[in-house]
């Protein structure tokens, strides 16, 4: 190297030097810049993105996310330019996307970094992203793309990934609504909360409400009592909840005893799939608190011997969950009610009738004895009309803190110049039951004058066309019976001990009870029948009786055209007939919800005798007009019959026709076009022939039911 050579080299490092701030020492260069993301002031995570929740926006509504830029090097970040890319959910979306571009800035922009001096640039670009709710609530997804000049060529295309949240609306139920305890005479009212802790609106489709007697719903201005059958009610719009939010339905109760009740409503949403059977909220009203129970109720003397008394102890039960406080027990005063029936304290606790100042606390499960005495002064007279005494009549009064302040006992009695016995009949299923009921009559509480029980003897009036006996004899002391057709049932019962019984003219203490058979099914439709040949239509066995068929159709029903007016007769399609065959299957004329009570049921189908049949139907549809008929199987040699037909709505009778009673006969294979039911009006109109008169087809076999074994159908 020449030594010019080395003179330069020496001259130009040293000026390279200078230019850099000296020749004392190294300097460490700028680093190069480096972009950071934060979104409305949050750090971003590129593993999981921006999530956006559409039930924090009204449909149709917008929010802006703002995305901010900035740079953690030391020379300035150029942002080169920002785009939007977004795919659209459906074709069926609207022509504004649900992720756009706000405002920007000009391009290219430069970000500093927050630790310079020399730059002129701002230290944070901001970029604003809308999104528009769209009222399908689809799941949507963006991609902010920022292009850039970041140290690390990754970044240099950094993308900000946005994602909306499916729709997630979530049906919540309170616990038990508990009114506690209600009074006699009071009205309470509770509110229901539906709340909807999901991301988007919830909507309320139908609900289902039942219960005990004395509750109503109220929906919207609608009231709702409860019925002997469900209520279902589907909205003609969804009742919309919107997100992170609640509505309030009421329930009020008015109770009709002091008898502990409950209700269940259950609330199908539309769009929670969580809840696809519907959520159930529990009603409850006096199922806590004291309770009052007096056993027996009412007090029966019956005939007692004149000028002696006679004392009954009259068990008095704590049957709630809190302590029964009893303030007073007396015998109530009045026009009609006799002096001869007295009370003995000595039995309870204390020996004292309790008073406001020293009350009588029974704790739950806990009872006490008052005596309740008879000393008829007279033999009663007797009722030209009934022939039965004219009973001396009480009342025993208990004032207490339960549901009935001043609960109430009846006692009765007459005086008779001998002692007799006194039947005492109990019905265990109560004093009204529906059809197909099996109700338990037990005798075995009566009371001898003296010794025991030595004879039971029952009679029964009950409606024509249910002929059932009491099982297993009548002269059982407890017995059982079938009642199988709508009406009024009275039982009687009489008993003798070692003196007396209970019919004799000088007792005529003759026990009756009745129990009344209704309906409690919104359709509920009865056959019976008479075949005057058959000495017994209601023995047992095969080929012991004629076979007559309910049907019952659904609008939707059809088959061939078997009555020769042109049109599909529906009787026998196997999904919309309710009749023997389809009886065992389940039918499905409704909703797809199995907790809706909405298909057909046949009861009862009676094949050697003169019925009942009997089909129901709990909720039937709006707008459907049902129809009614009844088929002559097989008449197993015994001839013509003559059918009736009853139809309810809600337990009263909107439709009766007997045959029978107009002297029209059917044979075995004819087709007795009935009645259709029109609904929700219960609108029932009998099928008239063309000739008037009721529409009965002759010969009337479809294809696929043929008859084995009887006798021929054609012409």
């Amino acid at each position: 190297m020449k030594m010019h050579d080395r003179e330069f080299w020496t001259a130009f490092v040293a000026a390279v030097l200078v230019a850099c701030g000296g020749s004392g020492g190294k300097q460490k260069p700028l680093e190069a810049p480096d972009l950071t993301i934060q979104v409305d002031n949050q750090p971003y995570s590129p593993a999981n993105g921006v999530r956006v929740d559409p039930g924090s926006i009204a449909a149709g509504g917008t929010r802006t996310f703002v995305v901010q830029v900035f740079n953690q090097g030391e020379r300035d970040l150029e942002v080169q330019s920002v785009t939007l890319e977004y795919t659209p959910a459906s074709p069926a979306e609207g022509t504004e996307p649900a992720f756009r571009l706000g405002p920007l800035p000009a391009l290219p922009a430069y970000v500093a970094s927050s630790n310079a001096t020399d730059s002129t640039a701002s230290t944070v670009l901001e970029i604003p992203v809308v999104f528009q709710r769209y009222e399908d609530d689809l799941p949507r997804s963006a991609a902010l793309v920022i292009r850039n000049n970041d140290k690390d060529l990754a970044d240099q295309t950094f993308r900000v990934r946005f994602q909306s949240e499916s729709c997630n609306p979530h049906l919540g139920v309170p616990p038990p609504v508990d009114f506690e305890q209600v009074q006699v005479n009071q009205v309470e009212e509770l509110p229901v909360d539906l709340k909807n802790t999901g991301s988007c609106a919830l909507l309320i489709e139908a609900f289902l409400w039942s219960g005990d007697p004395g509750f109503t719903l109220v929906v919207e201005g609608q009231e709702y009592p409860t019925k002997e059958t469900d209520t279902f009610v589907t909205f003609p719009q969804p009742v919309s909840i919107p997100s992170n939010s609640q509505i309030s339905w009421t329930v009020r109760y008015e109770p009709p005893s002091g008898a502990p009740a409950r209700a269940s409503l259950t609330v199908y949403p539309q769009n929670d799939p969580n809840a696809v059977g519907g959520r159930t909220i529990e009603v409850l009203a006096n199922t806590t608190g004291p309770c009052i129970e007096v056993v027996p109720s009412p007090v029966e003397f019956g005939g007692k011997l004149i000028q002696s008394t006679t004392s009954i102890a009259a068990r008095i039960n704590s049957c709630g969950t809190a302590d029964l406080v009893i303030s007073d027990i007396f015998l109530k005063q009045g026009e009609g009610l006799s002096p001869d029936f007295g009370l003995d304290y000595t039995q309870l606790p204390g020996g004292a009738r309790p008073t406001a100042d020293a009350p009588l606390t029974l704790p739950p499960g806990e009872f006490a004895t008052v005596g309740v005495q008879f000393t008829p002064d007279v033999q009663n007279p007797v009722d030209p009309v009934t022939g039965q005494p004219v009973l001396d009549r009480g009342v025993l009064v208990i004032a207490n803190n339960s549901f009935v302040p001043e609960f109430e006992a009846d006692i009765s009695g007459h005086g008779v110049p001998v002692e007799c016995p006194q039947p005492v009949i109990l019905v265990e299923e109560g004093e009204e039951v529906p059809p197909q009921t099996t109700l338990h009559l037990y005798g075995d509480q009566s009371v001898p004058s003296t010794g025991v029980i030595s004879k039971y003897q029952w009679s029964l009036d009950q409606p024509a066309d249910n002929k059932f006996n009491l099982l297993p004899s009548m002269s059982e002391k407890n017995v059982t019976h079938e009642v199988n057709v709508a009406g009024t049932y009275t039982y009687c019962l009489d008993v003798c001990d070692s003196l007396y019984c209970s019919n004799d003219l000088k007792c005529k203490t003759t026990a009756c009870r009745k129990v009344v058979v209704i309906p409690n099914e919104a359709i509920h439709c009865e056959l019976t029948w008479k075949t005057p040949a058959d000495p017994n239509a209601y023995d047992d066995g095969p080929d012991a009786g004629s076979d007559m068929d309910l049907h019952f159709l659904h609008p939707y029903a059809t088959g061939p055209d078997l009555d020769g007016d042109g049109a599909p007769d529906g009787w026998f399609d196997l999904s919309y007939d309710c009749f023997w065959y389809t009886s065992t299957s389940v039918l499905d004329w409704g909703t797809l919800n199995p907790n809706i009570s909405d298909n057909p049921r046949l009861d009862r189908d009676d094949t050697d005798g003169a019925g009942p049949e009997n089909i129901n139907l709990d909720v039937p549809e709006d707008g459907r007009v049902y129809k009614v008929g009844v088929h002559y199987w097989d008449d197993h040699g015994f001839g013509a019959s003559y059918p009736q037909v009853k139809c309810f709505c809600w337990g009263k009778e909107a439709f009766k026709k007997d045959l029978y009673a107009d002297g029209i006969k059917m044979f075995t294979c004819d087709l007795w076009e009935v009645a259709t039911i029109s609904w929700p009006d219960c609108r029932v109109t009998a099928i008239q022939a063309a000739e008037g008169g009721p529409k009965i087809v002759h010969h009337y076999q479809n294809p696929a039911f043929v008859q084995i074994g009887s006798q021929d159908c054609g012409q």
